[in-house]
């Protein structure tokens, strides 16, 4: 599996990931998850004019007697010793002070610590051994252990005090659906849209938004795609946003925004596309918008993942290859120069990455029932996967409080109730990465149930992204970086569309009518 992920840059990221984070663990903390209460209280006697006696030998074990001094201290070295956090090298006890005498333990710590002969690694109580929990908490009701739970947003957003940026991120699969209604009402996306102005970058991800064969055969661009762009921009705030790009293959397409404010210091804007469908199709794969925000390069992903409930490995594959594929590229003639996904040092994934919950329905929709969210993701086929490390490695998601997206009789809050019957699934995801491993923290997550036009509902991430500072940047710069609104790139899509399409006319078009049967466009 290693070897279909770019090694080198990746290796590159994850030396800098892990340089950063190392540096701020001191070197004597102690191991994770560990509190003082945890330590052991270690003693060690000293060899100087306060110690009466010999050296004892190494490893000796002593416990005090009353005869070896004050009582006091021999006590609370006694009460110590049977704790067995204490390990005495010597049984020879000098004189003490008496003191507190409410308190034997800590006097006689304290008595041995004015000694000068003593060094106390920790003078916090030993807390008594809590019960382990019981069995059945600890193992699941098949009796295997329980995993834990699944990956969560490593960085809170107050953690992040260098200057940052808002961004939300929206997917929606909209299931070829136009954005007016029947009578010609523009549909309400403002719930998915935002009708905030908190946001300093807004981005969205469609997919399905052209489901016609001429499209897909010819990778043509669509008059639709401006029908839902135009309905972005008119729940958008007015004159608070600029459309920075658009980007489309086939029915998945993304758009940028940026807030007019900072729209001069944005610079290197560049657009890119991979084809993952059947014969290098466009209907599934991923398409991409990048540029630098100061010193930040920003890289936002969308994309449509291979469909159906045990195609596990074609979704990981098309990750792989999406994320292998897209090269935003310098305007010229020999293409020598590009830039890839992992030299950004933010990352924003998203779209119908179509992993499904490998679960009976009636057990699905129960939890869905009683929002037992939890238990539904140990079973959830992305969660699973990112855990053995297949797919999205270093990628961070938050925590899911939402009910699956997918799939939805439309119009309706009512899972599938059609012969296929499919099962409930959290589809629509937004990921992120950062080179730095704390530079991206998820503010909200969640999905929006209102929307009832597709067989899913819309989701969308709100993200607290740190800018970084020259010294902070990771990535080789790319030279000459013109803004464009297109893949630069010759693609072989194009030309295997249309050496289909010369296929489909000899044959009669019977070649578009068994894809259409197969339901290969879906």
């Amino acid at each position: 599996d290693g070897s279909a992920w770019p090694i080198e840059d990746e290796a590159r990221r994850e030396d800098a990931t892990s340089s950063a984070t190392m540096a701020d663990i001191p070197p004597e903390s102690p191991p994770p998850g560990t509190t003082d209460n945890d330590l052991p209280i270690e003693i060690s006697l000293t060899d100087n004019e306060h110690s009466t006696g010999a050296a004892p030998d190494s490893g000796d074990s002593v416990r005090a007697s009353p005869e070896a001094g004050n009582d006091g201290l021999a006590q609370g070295l006694e009460a110590l010793s049977r704790t067995g956090s204490v390990t005495m090298a010597s049984a020879d006890v000098p004189d003490a002070d008496a003191g507190d005498e409410d308190d034997e333990m800590s006097r006689g710590l304290e008595a041995l610590s004015r000694t000068g002969s003593v060094t106390l690694a920790s003078t916090s109580p030993v807390p008594p051994k809590s019960d382990p929990a019981p069995a059945a908490a600890r193992t699941s009701s098949s009796g295997a252990p329980k995993r834990p739970p699944p990956p969560a947003d490593r960085t809170a957003a107050d953690d992040i005090t260098h200057p940052s940026v808002s961004v939300r991120a929206g997917t929606f699969n909209i299931n070829g659906k136009p954005p007016r209604t029947e009578d010609g009402r523009l549909v309400d996306l403002s719930e998915w849209v935002g009708p905030d102005e908190d946001a300093d970058i807004c981005v969205y991800g469609f997919q399905e938004l052209d489901d016609d064969t001429q499209t897909l055969m010819l990778n043509l661009a669509s008059a639709k795609v401006a029908d839902w762009v135009g309905a972005i921009d008119a729940w958008l705030p007015g004159g608070k946003y600029k459309k920075l790009a658009t980007h489309q293959m086939v029915g998945i397409v993304i758009v940028v925004y940026i807030k007019v404010s900072l729209g001069n210091r944005v610079t290197n804007v560049l657009c890119s596309s991979v084809a993952t469908g059947m014969m290098g199709f466009g209907n599934k794969g991923g398409v991409a918008i990048r540029f630098d925000l100061d010193r930040t390069g920003f890289c936002f992903i969308n994309s449509h993942f291979a469909a159906h409930q045990g195609a596990v490995d074609k979704r990981n594959s098309d990750f792989r290859d999406i994320l292998q594929g897209l090269k935003f590229w310098e305007d010229a003639p020999d293409k020598t120069d590009s830039v890839h996904v992992l030299q950004h040092e933010r990352v924003v994934w998203m779209g119908d990455l179509n992993y499904r919950v490998d679960c009976e329905r009636e057990k699905i929709l129960s939890l869905i029932e009683t929002q037992a969210y939890a238990g539904l993701l140990e079973m959830d086929q992305l969660v699973l996967q990112r855990r053995e490390g297949k797919t999205f490695k270093g990628f961070d998601e938050a925590a899911i409080s939402f009910a699956p997206t997918y799939k939805f009789d439309p119009g309706t809050d009512t899972y599938d109730t059609s012969p296929k019957a499919r099962l409930p699934a959290w589809c629509d995801r937004v990921l992120f990465l950062s080179v730095d491993g704390f530079g991206v923290a998820a503010v909200e997550y969640t999905s929006h149930p209102s929307i009832k036009f597709s067989d899913h509902k819309p989701v969308t991430a709100t993200l607290k992204i740190a800018l970084c500072g020259d010294e902070d940047s990771m990535r080789r710069r790319p030279s000459k970086l013109q803004p464009i609104y297109r893949d630069p790139r010759p693609t072989s899509v194009g030309d295997a569309a249309r050496g289909a399409v010369q296929s489909a006319r000899a044959m009669g078009g019977s070649l578009l009518e068994s894809f259409k049967s197969m339901g290969s466009f879906g």
